[in-house]
């Protein structure tokens, strides 16, 4: 999405974020219809078309970890995702799997907990989580889950083998085993809540253009993951001006902002971060429709980056997946202020001096191996087949070139036109980079020196690059039972969230805790008394 005038003045004129509006996400989450038949209210809701203890909104990880554990309790649970089967399972089902396993000796949950929410949640939700999860572990690994080193790490980092669809497969196998449903294609479109105590009792779904009413006899949960692949709102949000290609799933838009902020007045938390990753390539990310990554390394390392003047902008090195301590170094902005002649909308937008930045390369380096993501071992576009916003880099680079997706020219001044580079500004760099390289020093910006070679003979390569999204954690706000709560911090009964769409974690919450607390809730939802006729 090219930001323009009238896309940035739209996205800037939508609701905040106090009170997030159907406006904001129109295409995230369908709205209801204004003659709806059901009452909101327990004493009226007699044309419900179907029931189930637990109803579960969304079907990625958490969803299906809620609905095991509130299955294997004895609930009757029905999962409702909006995605059709082939693309379900939202963050989860794409994830590279790599987690941190807790242990009371080493790295108790209930500290894991309180630091990544930087003590929203208690010790002792963290404690009952980690609890629970050698419980859910052990059906998975009975569902086929399995490690790459062939067993279970006791404590500290481990691996899932084969990554975010095996672990997503044991998932569904297990909660198949359990006895819950689940139905695709189902978009929720409202929360019904009793109009007396405000305790969620139900759900409205689309289902084939229809409108379906479903009873929930104990407990909602939505769990609709992050808001990655909804660039308008992020650019409302966080900062405008920018496209943002998404490394999530398409069908993770947002939905728990509309269904809980905009509907039933929840309060949202945690919009300081967006968990940024290694540069996507930005003419195959919009040609595909998710975000096609950059290599994470490059066997010969004869190369640089440089923003649309043709100047360095950061050391090429730089760990951005993860990293709270640095600034994005996309986002720098100049802050230059407009004289009597020219439009300010223009220059603010111009002010992001690194909006436009390539990777510059080699012959070596572009011989040496995939400049893309043929090696990554997480993202939706690595996993998914083309036709699907799936897209798999070659190993020689040349279907890209071909493609376009990669310029190239015979010298620097030429590859410069081809980029809409200044030719002497981005030759001086090239130059000054390479005294630096060959003198094993980045004075400039602090490069390893065994991460930096000069670039040698051509001919020349260049791709733009773009902001790639992991994910998002920001969103519904909850109490320490993982219920949805409203600006006065008062839970909405029966009513509760989880995952990316609200655990609203500083730093990422990792796979593990993701499960473990929708694993939790499923219990505790299983456990409650059913709302009474």
């Amino acid at each position: 999405m090219e930001m323009t005038r009238r896309g940035f003045v739209g996205g800037a004129a939508l609701a905040s974020i106090g009170a997030l509006s159907a406006t904001m996400l129109a295409g995230c989450s369908q709205e209801s219809d204004a003659s709806e038949p059901l009452a909101e209210s327990g004493a009226d809701a007699a044309a419900w078309d179907r029931e189930a203890d637990f109803i579960v909104v969304g079907g990625g990880g958490a969803g299906i970890a809620a609905a095991i554990g509130a299955a294997n309790a004895g609930a009757s649970v029905l999962v409702l995702e909006k995605a059709p089967e082939k693309h379900a399972g939202g963050a989860t089902s794409v994830v590279a799997g790599i987690v941190n396993m807790w242990s009371e000796d080493k790295n108790p949950a209930s500290n894991w907990v309180q630091y990544r929410t930087m003590g929203y949640k208690s010790a002792e939700r963290g404690q009952k989580w980690g609890e629970n999860l050698p419980d859910l572990l052990d059906i998975l690994e009975d569902h086929g889950m399995g490690w790459e080193t062939g067993s279970r790490p006791e404590s500290g980092p481990g691996n899932i083998a084969d990554h975010g669809p095996a672990l997503y497969a044991a998932l569904m196998d297990a909660m198949n085993e359990a006895g819950a449903e689940i139905v695709y294609e189902s978009p929720v479109t409202k929360i019904v809540t009793n109009s007396e105590t405000g305790e969620a009792i139900g759900v409205y779904a689309d289902q084939n253009g229809s409108q379906v009413a479903i009873k929930a006899n104990k407990g909602v949960l939505v769990s609709t993951g992050s808001y990655a692949s909804n660039p308008e709102l992020i650019n409302s949000i966080h900062l405008p001006g920018f496209e943002y290609f998404s490394e999530d799933s398409p069908y993770n838009t947002g939905d728990a902002f509309q269904l809980l902020a905009g509907d039933l007045g929840a309060a949202t938390m945690g919009f300081r971060d967006i968990e940024y990753d290694t540069p996507a390539i930005k003419l195959a990310s919009k040609e595909v429709g998710t975000s096609v990554g950059l290599a994470k390394a490059f066997a010969v390392p004869s190369y640089l980056y440089v923003n649309g003047a043709g100047s360095r902008f950061m050391p090429e090195d730089l760990a951005i997946m993860h990293n709270k301590d640095v600034a994005f170094p996309w986002l720098a902005h100049s802050r230059r202020n407009p004289d009597a002649n020219e439009d300010g909308f223009e220059v603010a937008m111009e002010n992001y001096v690194n909006k436009t930045s390539f990777i510059v390369l080699d012959q070596a380096c572009f011989d040496a191996g995939s400049l893309g993501n043929t090696n990554w071992t997480w993202s939706w576009s690595h996993f998914k087949d083309e036709g699907d916003s799936g897209y798999l880099w070659s190993e020689d680079n040349q279907a890209e070139l071909a493609k376009g997706w990669i310029l190239q020219g015979n010298t620097i001044e030429e590859l410069a036109q081809q980029m809409g580079v200044d030719p002497t500004a981005l030759s001086a760099t090239v130059a000054n980079y390479n005294q630096m390289a060959s003198a094993g020093e980045d004075t400039e910006l602090g490069r390893a020196a065994e991460a930096m070679q000069p670039l040698g003979d051509g001919p020349y390569y260049a791709i733009e690059l773009g902001v790639s999204v992991l994910f998002t954690t920001a969103g519904i706000r909850s109490d320490d039972q993982d219920r949805v709560v409203k600006w006065d911090l008062t839970p909405i009964e029966r009513l509760y969230v989880t995952g990316n769409a609200g655990m609203n974690m500083f730093v990422s919450p990792g796979v593990l805790t993701v499960l473990a607390a929708g694993y939790t809730i499923g219990q505790d939802v299983a456990s409650l008394d059913a709302i009474q006729a």
